[in-house]
């Protein structure tokens, strides 16, 4: 776990929900909310994804329950990076998930979650990144809907290739995406990406 007080570019990360006027600059500030470049990429309408992808990406339901839907099994986490800055109070992870029988992630995501939102117990578990971030919720009796923003395509860099053992110039599709509780507090930011549908 990186522990970073932030300068600059902080103001940028809390204001995302602020600045919907440009989402690939929300989606650069979720990346580098962990020191990382965000790999190159363009914004897309919801009519312009891949018909495939459009089914797993256009909706206001959590993303782990939909892979689980589409892949007929749980899904697992594999913690790629993290970083919890104390200035803004939050965490920031970069995650891959896979299904529990096949290694290959069939999402990576990055997520900023505004620590104050929670109980202790939960923000524990957060930070122990074993458990997806939408079963955590579910588990503890959080309902929640997503809110997507914008859909994107990257390509995958040299850095995330490493990282996440993806193909250099493998094509993602996403989704920028606000969690919201019932009462319409923010529970997470997040940019998910799928390598396959």
């Amino acid at each position: 776990m990186a522990f970073q007080e932030w300068g600059p570019t902080i103001g940028a990360i809390m204001a995302l929900r602020l600045s919907p006027a440009n989402p690939l600059q929300m989606v650069s500030d979720l990346w580098s909310g962990l020191n990382l470049k965000a790999p190159k990429k363009s914004l897309l309408s919801a009519s312009e994804l891949p018909p495939a992808f459009r089914r797993l990406l256009v909706h206001e339901s959590g993303m782990t329950t939909t892979l689980e839907k589409r892949w007929g099994e749980p899904m697992t986490i594999k913690l790629l990076s993290d970083n919890l800055s104390t200035r803004c109070k939050s965490l920031f992870r970069l995650v891959a998930l896979h299904p529990q029988s096949n290694p290959e992630p069939v999402e990576i995501a990055i997520i900023r979650i505004p620590l104050t939102t929670f109980t202790p117990k939960l923000r524990i578990l957060f930070l122990e990144a074993q458990r997806p971030f939408g079963t955590l919720l579910s588990e503890a009796g959080i309902r929640f809907q997503a809110r997507p923003q914008a859909y994107f395509s990257c390509l995958a860099d040299r850095e995330l290739s490493q990282r996440t053992g993806l193909k250099e110039g493998t094509c993602l599709y996403g989704r920028l995406n606000h969690l919201l509780n019932d009462e319409g507090a923010l529970l997470c930011e997040t940019a998910e990406a799928l390598p396959k549908a």
